[in-house]
C-alpha cells in the first residue's frame, strides 16, 4: 500500500482527494473522519443495510457487474 498519496486543499478550502484514493472509497458506503492536530483519517464504518438503502445498492451493483460483462464487446 502506498502511503506517500498527497491531498492538497485549494484556496477555496476544499479537499482534493487524488484518483488514487477515491477508487479505494465505495460508492454508498459511510466513513468516519478522525481528526487529530496532525492527521485526518477516514474509517470506514461496518453497518447492516437496511431496506430503504437495499434497492440503491442493488442497481449500483447491477449496473457494475453488466458494466464489467460488456467492457470489450462491440456492437
Amino acid at each position: 500500500m502506498n502511503t506517500n498519496i498527497v491531498a492538497k486543499v485549494t484556496a477555496e478550502g476544499k479537499l482534493e482527494i487524488p484518483p488514487e484514493v477515491l477508487v479505494r472509497l465505495q460508492p454508498c458506503t459511510e466513513y468516519e473522519v478522525l481528526v487529530t492536530e496532525d492527521e485526518i483519517v477516514f474509517k470506514k464504518i461496518s453497518k447492516q443495510l437496511n431496506w430503504a438503502e437495499l434497492p440503491s445498492h442493488f442497481l449500483y451493483y447491477l449496473a457494475n457487474f453488466f458494466k464489467s460483462r460488456l467492457i470489450g464487446v462491440r456492437a
